[in-house]
């Protein structure tokens, strides 16, 4: 991996940006946000692209990357971060959680913090499948996911969630659960899928914004 620092004239002066080169055999060049640090996109490129080409696309796409960048919530994580939705320093998580070392940094984190998430999920699953009259076993899953926060497979009767659901509150997490359930009855989101979802979770709305702005320990009970 290679880094490239590019810096555009804006409105409000320089701004540098950190570029995180990885090479494929691909065709396009793609641009995705970082979630750990600000004004940094790491970039998969063609073999061969010269950088004043990647330096062009870059500037040709500039506002989209922007508005891109601000949609994507940089995770908090110092000393502290969230886990359930409680904010609590990494040395408290440790402990209280039974981590296997002190996490240093956030790929090191939810790979200490995964069996965690799985325990909580593969028992939220079961207690959602019994509500909802579900008579067949799941099998759960948790990955890194670059777009989605959960999906059903009902070929292999399996849900796959992403791992930074740990951040998050349970009830924002068992609306998602919820969500990828009803899909067992209801293929696409129609109104048929959103009127049982809100069946067995009224609160749907409130919960699925709260995921997806980013906010990890709020909850309006």
């Amino acid at each position: 991996m290679f880094t490239h620092i590019i810096s555009v004239n804006t409105k409000n002066g320089v701004v540098n940006y950190n570029l995180s080169l990885t090479y494929k055999r691909m065709k396009t060049i793609i641009f995705r946000p970082c979630e750990t640090q600000e004004n940094t996109f790491n970039v998969s490129l063609p073999y061969g692209t010269r950088i004043s080409k990647l330096e062009e696309v870059f500037i040709k796409n500039y506002k989209s990357l922007i508005r891109l960048q601000k949609t994507t919530k940089t995770i908090p994580f110092t000393d502290k971060t969230y886990i359930f939705g409680e904010e609590l320093s990494l040395v408290a998580i440790k402990e209280k959680y039974k981590l296997k070392a002190m996490p240093n940094s956030l790929e090191h984190f939810y790979s200490l913090t995964k069996k965690t998430l799985l325990n909580y999920l593969e028992k939220a699953v079961n207690r959602y499948s019994d509500i909802m009259n579900i008579n067949v076993k799941y099998n759960v899953r948790v990955r890194n996911m670059k777009t989605r926060w959960g999906s059903n497979s009902k070929r292999t009767m399996s849900l796959t969630f992403n791992t930074k659901l740990i951040h998050y509150h349970p009830r924002i997490i068992d609306a998602l659960i919820v969500h990828e359930l009803v899909h067992y009855f209801v293929n696409g989101h129609g109104r048929k899928f959103y009127t049982m979802l809100e069946k067995y979770e009224p609160n749907y709305k409130l919960l699925d914004q709260m995921l997806k702005e980013h906010h990890y320990g709020y909850i309006n009970e």
